[in-house]
C-alpha cells in the first residue's frame, strides 16, 4: 500500500488530502484557512506528518520557477496578472 500526499495551496484556502494506492482513491481530505504563511504552513506540516505518506504532490496557485539552474527554483514568482502584485 502506497500513501500519497497532496496540498493545493489557494489565496482563501489550502487543500490537503490523502491517497492510497492512487491519486483518485482519496481517504482524507482536510481544509486550511490561508492566514500568515509560516502559520498555514505549519498546520499543513504537521497534519502530514502525522498521515505517514510515501509521496507529496503540490499545486500552487501562483507561477512557480521550474529553472533548476535559477537562485529562485521552487519559488512562487510574480503573477502575470496585469494589474495584480503578489
Amino acid at each position: 500500500m502506497v500513501r500519497l500526499g497532496a496540498v493545493e495551496g489557494g489565496g482563501t484556502t489550502w487543500v490537503a488530502a490523502i491517497a492510497v494506492d492512487s491519486p483518485e482513491n482519496i481517504i482524507e481530505r482536510m481544509e486550511f484557512p490561508t492566514v500568515d504563511s509560516s502559520i498555514t504552513l505549519g498546520r499543513i506540516s504537521l497534519w502530514l506528518k502525522s498521515k505517514n505518506i510515501d509521496a507529496l504532490g503540490v499545486a500552487s496557485f501562483g507561477p512557480i520557477d521550474a529553472n533548476t539552474s535559477s537562485s529562485t527554483y521552487g519559488y512562487i514568482t510574480s503573477t502575470p496578472k496585469p494589474g495584480h502584485s503578489v
